[in-house]
């Protein structure tokens, strides 16, 4: 007896492996390339999609490349499908020919520019060691955006590679300043207590501009439209759980990101979801993408100028974040009949819901968080609405009466 039910253990087991295997199989596989050596606290969101990816069967592989040019190289060679890298180093190659197109920023500025205590304002920088990442990067855009409003300021530029490297040479007196990453400034202050501050807040200062980006090859664009729609709905389904539960983003920070410990994760998680890093909608309109442009341009990074639709395709994101249609009946005279239909797992987001109002007796209501809609017992015909649905509880159904309503649950 035991024996055989062992043997139906492995049978089932196995059966559950062929079943995971042949899934896997059906689906494309997703090769995402990251242009940092190590997980980094502004790439998790994107890191808990290519998890959630895995877990609904997506073959999915992670790379993590040393500067921001190698996801451009991984990308157009075929070696990754998605690309994530600074928004300056991809428009450039773009603006060299390189056939790749960003289809979604991955999160604003989440960037400092920190210097010691003795020094007040980006005014006092004048022949100053000021560290850059490398030529053309995120930290060097920041870096002249800042100089901008100080043109007789005249520092001495000097690439450090490496935000890590930046962070101890600060520490030696062997920097007088540089961008780092939010998530940096408290091991700055672990080394050189009560030594450094923040001069300058990229992140504050410049909120709809687009620090890195997602890229894909053009001619993915063409062939797999609907594959990268599915992986950049994850990644903003993930971005909208970190900001839903900052335990969940410190949980993940802590299991990524070299070196960490659950109270630096939890400071980094507070910090990142206070400076907004993450757009939630993709941060990638027409207005994002040409406020980027025109600050690369200005930085000197693009070999020939590009517009929105030479670097960009807006409309994967686009489609994502359109509203989802509902649709609601009502019909009968002695009996009021409410049909919503189509049948959906409801998530919190914008939706536009069209009512067709039949009966002479009663009308369709809509209640819930933040929404008290009725057509009202007397009207008939169609009305449209526009709605933000919340968390949470809802009811709807008749007009007249709250009996027999029933429930819509928004998770």
């Amino acid at each position: 007896m035991k024996r055989t039910k062992l043997f139906g253990f492995v049978v089932l087991g196995a059966a559950l492996l062929v079943a995971h295997s042949a899934m896997a199989a059906s689906k494309k596989p997703v090769k995402i390339a990251f242009s940092a050596a190590t997980p980094q606290v502004e790439k998790i969101p994107t890191i808990m999609a290519a998890d959630s990816l895995k877990a609904q069967g997506y073959p999915v592989t992670t790379t993590y490349l040393q500067t921001s040019e190698d996801p451009v190289q991984a990308v157009v060679r075929g070696d990754a499908d998605f690309g994530s890298a600074s928004a300056s180093t991809v428009m450039q190659a773009i603006s060299k020919g390189a056939p790749v197109t960003v289809v979604m920023a991955a999160n604003g500025p989440a960037y400092q520019i920190v210097a010691p205590t003795s020094v007040a304002t980006p005014a006092d920088l004048g022949g100053k060691k000021v560290g850059i990442h490398a030529a053309v990067s995120s930290t060097t855009l920041y870096t002249n955006l800042m100089l901008a409003k100080y043109p007789n300021v005249k520092p001495n530029i000097l690439v450090v590679p490496g935000s890590a490297n930046r962070i101890r040479a600060l520490a030696a007196g062997q920097l007088d300043a540089s961008a780092i990453q939010l998530s940096d400034m408290p091991t700055l202050d672990q080394l050189a207590p009560g030594k450094f501050h923040v001069i300058y807040d990229v992140a504050q200062k410049f909120p709809f501009l687009m620090d890195a980006v997602i890229f894909v090859r053009s001619s993915f664009v063409k062939s797999d439209k609907p594959l990268i729609s599915t992986v950049l709905k994850e990644i903003l389904k993930q971005q909208k759980a970190a900001y839903a539960s900052p335990p969940l983003l410190a949980t993940k920070i802590q299991q990524y990101v070299p070196n960490m410990d659950a109270a630096t994760a939890t400071r980094d998680a507070n910090t990142y979801l206070t400076d907004k890093v993450w757009s939630t909608n993709g941060g990638f309109t027409k207005q994002d993408v040409q406020y980027t442009l025109n600050a690369i341009q200005f930085g000197g990074f693009l070999s020939s100028p590009l517009t929105v639709s030479d670097c960009c395709d807006l409309s994967i994101v686009k489609a994502i974040n359109a509203p989802t249609s509902v649709f609601a009946t009502v019909s009968g005279t002695k009996k009021t009949t409410v049909v919503l239909r189509p049948r959906l797992k409801f998530q919190a987001g914008n939706y536009v819901l069209t009512v067709s109002d039949k009966s002479k007796v009663d009308g369709f209501a809509l209640i819930g968080p933040g929404v008290k809609k009725s057509t009202g017992i007397a009207f008939r015909g169609k009305t449209t609405w526009k709605l933000t649905l919340k968390t949470g509880t809802y009811t709807y159904g008749s007009a007249k009466s709250a009996k027999g309503r029933k429930t819509l649950v928004v998770k």
